[in-house]
């Protein structure tokens, strides 16, 4: 003969524990975003370097970059820029690297630092402005015009040179 342990009586529920909280887990980012790659720096006038690499990859997310000149950091930018342009003194040289992180502050390995030095100053003169032309509508002013020079870093500005008819006569 088989035996069972005794029913409840009606309307009697037997004993539940309580219900606990769903649980949660996350696990820590602890993985460094991979390093940049591509970097270059160029010198794009004598004053001004453009340092840019290519995105890395994070197994969550990039978040930015940090640039460094000559060992120290330099600025942060956001996960979207791969170009920064430096301001930096004529005829300067340079070293420059970069890292990714993450939210989580892991920080990427840096590339093998670039090189760059500044021309010292802008070797190409500007273009001779042509079609001069002088108009004098009364006996004390000359109005002058001319066709604009052009040059590789830009024309800052021009010199008029002004001559006398000799012999000079006297203007008193």
């Amino acid at each position: 003969m088989t035996t069972f342990p005794p029913r409840p009586s009606p309307g009697l529920r037997a004993p539940t524990s309580p219900q606990s909280s769903p649980a949660s887990a996350t696990t820590p980012d602890d993985i460094a975003p991979t390093t940049p790659g591509g970097l270059s720096a160029t010198a794009t006038s004598s004053t001004s370097v453009s340092v840019s690499w290519t995105a890395s990859s994070d197994d969550v997310a990039v978040t930015g970059y940090d640039v460094y000149r000559d060992g120290a950091l330099l600025a942060t930018v956001g996960a979207s820029t791969l170009v920064y342009v430096d301001t930096v003194a004529v005829g300067s040289t340079h070293s420059y690297t970069v890292d990714a992180f993450d939210a989580a502050g892991n920080h990427s390995a840096t590339p093998a630092t670039v090189t760059v030095t500044t021309p010292t100053s802008d070797t190409t003169p500007p273009t001779t402005p042509t079609g001069l032309t002088a108009t004098a509508p009364n006996w004390a002013q000359v109005n002058l015009s001319w066709a604009a020079a052009t040059d590789n870093v830009g024309v800052a500005g021009y010199t008029v040179y002004r001559t006398f008819p000799w012999p000079r006569w006297p203007l008193c």
